[in-house]
């Protein structure tokens, strides 16, 4: 049963990012891996083990969009779609150097994915098995697509979301839905006005049963914590929407049948002085049909949600003792699936393993301190296969001059991608 107290000391603060789960990743109906701000977490016969971002490819400061497909994991990245095993990682060539910021698997296995190239020209790109892309329709300028999604019961049913950059800085935007009921042949585009201080729209699901039928969810401006988030729901194939709910701080979605379920992370204290600012709640509400949802849980941060056959999945932030769980009760209570306490060393990785980057020292070190295994004192060439490093070869470190660079670029980046959906 779900329980709430402090933050497990395994997984204490430390210079570089707090640990946290952010994505739940199901190969049928088991759960293969955790995507997390140390990296992708992954079940072993001792315990769960960690692959270093640099070791799959990524950079240190991103939050991508992982899939399973084909016996595969496919990751979304600022520099294109790296795709492989855990210490088997490569990038896509045809999408190399593109921001990528979604890949979605339709109900068939194929793999979608937009590419969102600021002043660049951008597609739609389509992959049979996760390794050869093609784009398969250009999307229009100047809005800027972020998310795909499609139909569960109609795969030739088709949605891509984003927003159009505002022509002054200030400027109240709008979002811009594209949908496709002819497989991405042509697509029929919706305007979709934001409220001030909203950024952008993020699809989230579209309906098992009725096609017309989605989700979506605002993303506010971080510096702006006067207005809360927003559940969205069209059932017009995105050409209107109305607010279903709304929420301090977005932290998941997830539909069963009828009820939704809605988590939330923690959006620190309301401003001092603003009438309307939404409260400092976190947790889990749910609804039924049309009717408000309730406040089910309501002392612990929900990250993330997926909704299984067996139960309802939940990520989950501090006070919670343990960070992935799953609920048979509707979110009523929730029993332990991952705790960091669990979490026993790196990926152990042969010294050849065709990685497109290896781990760097600083991010192997740092992790280990998260998880309290440097004071186990679990030695750095912990695992098999003839592994060094944990794992992890040595990386060279970028000259002073490009790591500016890329700092630069991150940031840029990373407040496009602010917050996961």
């Amino acid at each position: 049963m779900y329980v709430a107290f402090g933050l497990h000391t395994h997984a204490h603060a430390h210079a570089g990012r707090f640990p946290e789960t952010q994505q739940l990743l199901f190969d049928g109906p088991e759960l293969v891996a955790v995507a997390s701000t140390v990296g992708l977490l992954l079940p072993s016969d001792e315990g769960w083990r960690w692959t270093c971002r640099a070791g799959i490819g990524l950079r240190l400061q991103e939050d991508p969009i992982w899939a399973v497909a084909h016996e595969r994991f496919v990751v979304a990245s600022f520099d294109g779609i790296v795709v492989g095993e855990p210490c088997a990682m490569q990038a896509v060539e045809a999408l190399r150097r593109q921001v990528v910021l979604d890949v979605h698997v339709d109900r068939d296995g194929a793999l979608w994915a937009v590419t969102s190239n600021g002043s660049a020209s951008n597609s739609l790109w389509r992959s049979a098995d996760g390794l050869a892309w093609e784009a398969h329709a250009p999307l229009p300028r100047p809005p800027l697509y972020e998310r795909v999604r499609t139909a569960p019961s109609d795969a030739r049913t088709i949605y891509v979301a984003g927003f159009v950059p505002p022509e002054t800085i200030g400027e109240r935007r709008d979002a811009s839905v594209l949908a496709s009921t002819d497989g991405g042949e042509s697509f029929v585009e919706h305007r979709v006005p934001l409220d001030e201080g909203e950024l952008t729209l993020f699809l989230l699901e579209v309906d098992p049963d009725d096609p017309t039928r989605l989700f979506a969810r605002t993303l506010r401006d971080p510096a702006i914590r006067s207005i809360p988030e927003r559940v969205l729901e069209s059932r017009d194939g995105g050409a209107t929407w109305t607010t279903r709910f709304e929420v301090p701080l977005f932290g998941g979605f997830a539909q069963v049948g009828e009820t939704l379920f809605v988590g939330g992370r923690d959006p620190g204290e309301p401003p001092v002085g603003v009438p309307g600012a939404p409260p400092r709640e976190v947790g889990l509400w749910r609804g039924e049909a049309d009717a408000p949802l309730a406040h089910v849980l309501t002392d612990a941060q929900v990250k993330c949600l997926e909704a299984r056959d067996d139960g309802l999945y939940a990520c989950f932030g501090t006070p919670s003792p343990f960070v992935v769980g799953r609920s048979d009760d509707e979110g009523a209570s929730f029993v332990s699936v991952l705790s960091f306490d669990e979490v026993v060393g790196p990926v152990a990785c042969a010294n050849d393993a065709p990685t497109v980057t290896r781990c760097a020292v600083e991010e192997d070190e740092h992790n280990r301190e998260h998880f309290g295994l440097l004071d186990a004192g679990v030695p750095m060439d912990a695992g098999a296969g003839g592994a060094s490093g944990g794992g992890c070869a040595v990386s060279a470190s970028a000259p002073p001059s490009t790591t500016a660079w890329l700092v630069a670029i991150v940031a840029w980046l990373v407040s496009r991608r602010s917050a996961r959906s």
